[in-house]
């Protein structure tokens, strides 16, 4: 379960676990190009997301409650290790994940305050990145 991984520390998915690469490719754990516990991290708040989803349409509302605290807390994990205040984007710290990859997936997320400047500064450093540095790729 992946719960039980996750590090007591700060709520992050260890890098060993990965089978997922750049753009959330799956792969066997052995053949992940992009080993990444940005992506795991992500994996498991939008697993809790859509558990929390399922359990409220089918009427468990305990169940639901619970899988949108470990929705919210995983994102406030991936803020409090992911996000560089400094550079206003998600950054992969194994350096595995292009800057597309780890900003889209934390903008996805929900993660930065929509009121917070940091939301509009990390979206303009996702488009320049896309835009600038990679030539509209």
């Amino acid at each position: 379960n992946m719960e039980s991984q996750l590090n007591t520390t700060n709520g992050i998915l260890p890098i060993k676990y990965s089978k997922h690469g750049d753009w959330d490719g799956v792969y066997d754990v052995n053949e992940c190009p992009h080993k990444s516990s940005l992506i795991n991290t992500y994996d498991w708040a939008q697993q809790c997301k859509f558990m929390s989803i399922i359990a409220n349409a089918t009427g468990n509302t305990a169940d639901s409650e619970s899988y949108l605290k470990k929705y919210n807390r995983a994102r406030v994990d991936m803020y409090n290790y992911f996000f560089d205040k400094n550079k206003m984007m998600f950054i992969d710290p194994g350096k595995q994940l292009a800057l597309q990859s780890s900003n889209s997936m934390g903008l996805y997320l929900d993660i930065l305050n929509e009121s917070s400047p940091e939301l509009e500064a990390c979206v303009m450093n996702l488009v320049k990145d896309i835009t600038v540095t990679h030539d509209h790729h």
